[in-house]
């Protein structure tokens, strides 16, 4: 392969596997040829041509067409008609008997995570970055119009967006929860609790579902508690079916990958480091999960997220969730409708029901 394309399966990874399913050879072999049709921009789905801009979406953010340079206005510039084209909102004001609901197609998921990928890039840009981005807004002129391109506030918040209505239709992917991870630490340090805003909550949901499973509860909700300013020592291996507990002679070493500090799990040995990666690298995935670095950590950045933040009025939401999901969790708002269970039309092999909720 060339770097071209390892940099496209890269960024096909972050953004469109769903890892919570193991790959069969079977489905490596056709996810390469899969990639191999994307790569070489033909269409991949049959009944969706609308995945030819998914492909070409993804070769931007590869830097396929710039040597190497992502160009995250002109990935957006592709998948603004599949966003604005959805006829079945996941989150509106609107009442549920105003809606006529038709499940999104497989595209729209996709859309949703790079989207996700592409404004989580921009918030986390440099200085320099940010002048080549404006640059980039001139020659693809969007149908979504973002007044300040360069502005992270504004970034992480539309990265945000698009990654809860990713969660929303149970299409977890790495960028999915890197970006909720990201976006809750930023709330926390500007000390906004992000549980108050509900419309938020698959996102959350994703987030903390996964932080469980490296985790453990006990861990997690300590890591709520203190408002992730930092945790306290591990006190066993988070390796599996492993309970050694760390000792003055075997201390347990903490994982050496980019994720947060609240969801960084500690092994006794590379041994168990190694059989926890499959669970693991849904959260830690090889991109940046820093804070941007021009982010201002102020009471006008902390203004102008809690003024995107506001919410008019209850919000609804069709939501999918795993067929075996209890619906009675009081955060998660009021069910008002559910359907029969079916297959996940964006995860094979999952079994799925949708959902009417109301969060108030």
């Amino acid at each position: 392969m060339t770097s071209l394309e390892i940099r496209f399966a890269e960024v096909w990874s972050l953004c469109l596997d769903d890892h919570s399913n193991a790959i069969s050879d079977v489905d490596q072999e056709d996810r390469r040829l899969r990639l191999q049709k994307a790569f070489e921009g033909e269409q991949i789905v049959d009944d969706d041509p609308s995945m030819t801009k998914i492909s070409e979406a993804v070769r931007e953010l590869a830097g396929c067409r710039t040597q190497g340079r992502m160009r995250e206005e002109a990935a957006l510039f592709h998948l603004d008609p599949l966003l604005l084209s959805m006829t079945s909102p996941v989150h509106s004001t609107k009442p549920f008997n105003t809606w006529t609901f038709v499940p999104p197609p497989v595209s729209s998921a996709y859309a949703h995570s790079i989207s996700a990928y592409a404004y989580f890039q921009k918030h986390m840009g440099t200085e320099e970055d940010l002048w080549i981005m404006k640059g980039d807004a001139l020659l693809f002129p969007r149908l979504t119009t973002q007044q300040c391109p360069d502005d992270p506030v504004d970034n992480i918040y539309r990265a945000a967006v698009h990654a809860r209505d990713a969660a929303a239709l149970l299409f977890i992917t790495p960028v999915v929860l890197k970006v909720g991870l990201v976006f809750r630490r930023i709330l926390y340090q500007l000390r906004i609790d992000p549980d108050i805003y509900k419309h938020f909550r698959p996102l959350w949901r994703a987030v903390e579902r996964r932080a469980r499973e490296v985790l453990g509860d006990d861990i997690w909700y300590e890591a709520v508690i203190r408002g992730y300013d930092g945790i306290s020592p591990q006190v066993e291996c988070t390796g599996p079916k492993c309970s050694v507990v760390p000792s003055a002679d075997q201390p347990l070493v903490p994982c050496k990958g980019g994720c947060p500090a609240y969801v960084k799990p500690r092994y006794c040995s590379p041994r168990c480091a190694r059989q926890d990666w499959r669970r693991h690298n849904m959260i830690c995935k090889s991109f940046p999960c820093e804070l941007s670095p021009v982010l201002k950590f102020d009471t006008n950045t902390r203004n102008s997220i809690l003024q995107r933040l506001t919410n008019d009025g209850p919000a609804r939401g069709v939501e999918l969730v795993d067929a075996d999901e209890l619906l009675d969790e009081w955060r998660d708002g009021s069910v008002h409708w559910a359907k029969a269970e079916t297959a996940s039309p964006y995860v094979s092999g999952r079994r799925v029901r949708w959902i009417g909720r109301r969060y108030d």
